[in-house]
């Protein structure tokens, strides 16, 4: 955190958004522009690539980085105008990844505490290794459900005012974009994305956003910053709020620090938000009937297995 307070808000973000697109295996690296980093030749991106991968560095490390870059002081100028910079933290953050805690912990006996270790060890990084296009498949089977009891196209574009299939082509199009660019601004993604209306653009961006005050209140607010409940030794788990809103606006400039990101906000992130807002009985109508109806279907698949009817 020291650290990243030398630097400025713009010059941080950007070069996390350049390592998210770098360090991750389930997503197209091999599209990336060499040209994303300055100053560095083709065979010098290639070098980086390896120490990334060299040091283990994955996507729950870079969220991490993401959001010590938003909250960290950020009145400096001054630019990160070399990568070895963040070669440091990473090394710092890689070798440090305490096992979360746990108030119940401490009433278990060995055995048990061996069995949660490693179910905890499993699930610190689940959420930044899973291939989301397949959630891409589950949401859009999801997003597009309708029958005499819900209509799940309808609901999604009271709330998002377009249909899902317009939301993963926008997310297809910046992330694709974002890996040609060695500056995303939100007049790039509004000039390069000529498939898609620019006021649809400006709208899409609307449920994506949020500002770099409201980040930090959700990030305070979910992490319990400043009470006695929060653990500073468990802030590489923190919560996120980049899952739910992955563009960051700040002084009039827009951020995307880990496009990977855009893909959970518009699957899990956009599903919480319309149960939030819609209430009980959504949830209750969209289990018996979206989810059995999924289900049912993935049963199918297997022509072993008989389904008997309620």
């Amino acid at each position: 955190e020291n650290t990243l307070k030398n630097y400025s808000i713009n010059s941080k973000l950007e070069m996390v958004r350049r390592i998210s697109h770098i360090i991750e295996d389930n997503f197209i690296t091999n599209s990336i522009d060499f040209k994303m980093f300055d100053k560095v030749t083709e065979e010098g991106t290639s070098k980086i690539i390896k120490e990334m991968h060299h040091r283990g560095l994955s996507l729950f490390h870079v969220k991490y980085l993401a959001m010590m870059s938003i909250t960290s002081d950020n009145n400096s100028i001054k630019k990160i105008e070399d990568f070895k910079i963040f070669l440091g933290l990473v090394d710092n953050i890689t070798s440090f990844a305490p096992i979360f805690r746990h108030r119940l912990d401490k009433k278990m006996n060995n055995p048990e505490k061996a069995e949660m270790l490693i179910i905890k060890m499993s699930f610190q990084q689940i959420k930044y290794s899973e291939a989301v296009f397949d959630d891409f498949l589950r949401y859009n089977y999801f997003f597009n459900f309708k029958n005499e009891n819900i209509n799940m196209e309808d609901i999604f574009k009271k709330h998002f005012n377009f249909s899902f299939e317009e939301y993963a082509k926008f997310v297809n199009l910046v992330f694709l974009l974002s890996s040609k660019t060695q500056v995303l601004s939100k007049e790039i993604i509004l000039n390069n994305i000529p498939t898609l209306d620019k006021l649809k653009i400006q709208s899409m961006l609307k449920h994506l956003t949020q500002t770099r005050d409201e980040f930090i209140e959700s990030f305070n607010k979910n992490n319990k910053i400043g009470t006695e409940d929060y653990d500073q030794f468990q802030k590489l788990y923190d919560f996120n709020p980049l899952l739910i809103k992955p563009f960051i606006s700040y002084e009039e400039e827009l951020y995307l620090p880990i496009p990977q990101l855009m893909y959970w906000a518009i699957t899990e992130g956009f599903y919480h938000k319309i149960c939030d807002e819609e209430g009980k009985k959504f949830t209750e109508d969209f289990g018996k009937n979206v989810f059995e109806k999924y289900i049912e279907k993935i049963i199918k698949t297997n022509e072993k297995i008989k389904i008997f009817p309620e």
